[in-house]
């Protein structure tokens, strides 16, 4: 199965690898059959969260940050760092991911029904069928 175009974003875990985390992670491009204990976060990143994965501590995507001022998530003042294009996350098929979804920037969230997922806060999923990832910018 081909892996789906992901914006930079550090490193894939494959289950080839026996890939198995229980801290939280950080700019990850993508999964594929591995299990995350931790919580997965990023900013700029897409996310491929492939088939058989396992995520048990949910998944943070953070605001883009700015040059300026910035105190936490919440509040920022200053020129707007990185795309203002919409990440992709896309949960394959079987995959699981407990905890919270939550996203502070807009998503493009993209999750097949075999897979289970905890409550989503800050964006609206859309759901495929097909056991093929949604490969396109244009998935809709």
């Amino acid at each position: 199965m081909r892996e789906p175009p992901v914006r930079p974003g550090g490193m894939t875990a494959r289950h080839k690898s026996a890939a198995a985390f229980r801290d939280p992670l950080t700019s990850i491009a993508g999964f594929d059959g591995a299990r995350v204990g931790g919580l997965v976060s990023t900013t700029y990143g897409d996310l491929y969260i492939g088939p058989d994965s396992r995520l048990d501590g949910g998944i943070l995507v953070h605001r883009r940050g700015v040059v300026g001022l910035s105190f936490g998530d919440e509040f920022k003042l200053g020129i707007p760092m990185g795309s203002k294009e919409p990440l992709r996350v896309v949960i394959g098929p079987r995959a699981t991911v407990a905890g919270v979804l939550r996203f502070k920037r807009e998503v493009k969230l993209l999750v097949c029904e075999g897979a289970t997922i905890g409550r989503v806060v800050g964006a609206t999923p859309i759901m495929f069928a097909t056991e093929q990832l949604p490969l396109q910018q244009s998935d809709e």
